[in-house]
């Protein structure tokens, strides 16, 4: 994606962010002892933020799943779908 072409952007507080999957881009805040990591996943098919997870990264086949469904999401062109993946997860 280049910054001029760009459809969509998203932001969120963390001290890193890093693509996971070729859909899926991750921020991580780092907690301070008394309050735990955060990690919040974002689509790079449309910029939608996904989740986000407190205290632990999601396992690979949590990953592989929201993978698969942002996928079929970009697919299908409809990007008001409901994701089930939506709600935040503690």
């Amino acid at each position: 994606m280049n910054g001029n072409n760009a459809k969509w952007r998203f932001q969120a507080p963390g001290e890193r962010g890093d693509a996971v999957t070729s859909n899926l881009y991750r921020v991580v805040n780092y907690g301070n002892g008394e309050k735990p990591n955060t990690y919040t996943y974002f689509s790079l098919a449309n910029g939608r933020k996904l989740l986000t997870n407190r205290a632990s990264e999601l396992s690979n086949s949590e990953l592989e799943s929201l993978d698969a469904s942002v996928a079929k999401q970009g697919q299908k062109g409809d990007q008001n779908e409901v994701d089930p993946w939506r709600e935040t997860r503690s």
